[in-house]
Formats: C-alpha cells, sequence, structure tokens
C-alpha cells in the first residue's frame, strides 16, 4: 500500500520536509535513548537530522509524513522499511565504539517485537518544546489511527521515554514488554490494535 493515496490530515507539502526534521530533532533534544547515544550537543545537533531521515524519512516520498504547529511525525505505511544501512553508517561513524555492544544486543532484543503481519510503524514523533500540550501530536497519531481502524491494520511503535507511555495509551497503544539493556535507557515497544468500525 502506497501512503500518498491513502487521505491523511497534515501530510507535509514538498517544501516543509526541514520544518518537519527540525521539530523532531528538538522534540527529542532530552530523550534519554538519543541522549545516550549522543550525549554531545554539538553532535547530536549534527547527527539527529540524519537519523531522522534513516530511520522515517521514507515516510516523505510515501506521504505519510505529517505537521501540524510544531510537531512532526514520520509514519511509515505497511511495506516501507527504515533505511537500516544508513542508520548502521551513521551508529558506526557517530556513536562510540565502546557503546556498539550494547546496542547491538538491544537490537536483538527489540527485534522480536515487531509484528510479523503488515503494520503502520512509528519511528518518531516529536513536538517542539512550545508546541507540547496543545494536541498537535494527538492530532497526527489520529490521522493515522484512523486508517489503521478503517482498513484493520497494526501499529507500532518503540517508547524511548516512558514518560510518553501515557500519550501513547490513549491513542490506544499497548505496552508489549519493558526492555532492559545493560545501562541503556528503557526502551518499550507498543502495538495497536485496530478497532472494528460502527456503522
Amino acid at each position: 500500500m502506497v501512503g500518498s493515496d491513502i487521505e491523511l490530515s497534515y501530510r507535509v507539502p514538498d517544501d516543509m520536509q526541514s520544518q518537519v526534521i527540525i521539530s523532531i530533532v528538538l522534540g527529542f533534544a532530552t530523550d534519554p535513548a538519543m541522549r545516550w547515544c549522543w550525549p554531545d550537543n554539538d553532535v547530536y545537533i549534527n547527527t539527529m537530522p540524519k537519523w531522522t531521515m534513516a530511520s522515517g524519512g521514507k515516510a516523505f516520498a510515501a506521504g505519510t509524513a505529517l505537521y501540524h504547529n510544531g510537531c512532526g511525525a514520520l509514519w511509515l505505511p505497511p511495506g516501507v522499511t527504515p533505511d537500516e544501512p544508513m542508520m548502521e553508517s551513521l551508529i558506526t561513524e557517530t556513536i562510540n565504539p565502546d557503546l556498539h555492544d550494547t546496542l547491538a544486543l538491544l537490537g536483538e532484543k527489540l527485534t522480536p517485537y515487531q509484528p510479523h503481519r503488515q503494520h503502520w510503524y512509528l519511528p518518531l514523533i516529536g513536538a517542539e518544546s512550545t508546541a507540547r500540550g496543545q494536541g498537535a501530536g494527538t492530532a497526527l497519531m489520529e490521522s493515522v489511527t484512523r486508517v489503521c481502524d478503517e482498513q484493520m491494520q497494526l501499529a507500532y511503535l518503540m517508547c524511548s521515554n516512558p514518560m510518553n507511555v501515557g500519550f501513547y495509551q490513549r491513542q490506544g497503544f499497548e505496552v508489549m514488554d519493558e526492555v532492559r539493556v545493560k545501562d541503556f535507557p528503557l526502551m518499550i515497544p507498543m502495538v495497536r490494535l485496530p478497532k472494528k468500525q460502527h456503522r
């Protein structure tokens, strides 16, 4: 399925791609997992835009990148996956080599939680500080979860900040597990089952 064939609210026009990336970079500036990887501010600012494109950039071509009032979300529709070679390259080039074994083990621990059936994947949603609590994130979530319900499809994400679990639960996501690896921050895989439509 191609995301551009689906009616989505808040779809990003071509000239706003950079704004989406900026909002996500600012939104993840205090994220425990991202700052474990890139604790230095300069390295984070230089690397996070590239990581954003590697993990969720295909959403732009798929027509499933969304933006609303300082909040950006990169949804990957069924059949579209992150650019893993680019992600691996960024890990090698930008993250302390002493941390690579931990990241490899984390990847092994998290892989089994990814749904085997077709699903929507949300690698990144982030809001600028002035946009938080204004409903923009909820709007970007509901734009896709509505489609998931209509087409009876799963949605999946990996929560890297326990403070955000409640937000995702309000969108219908359920905690699958809590994954701890060495000193890496807690990771929480979450899945959303489609809700039956009442006609």
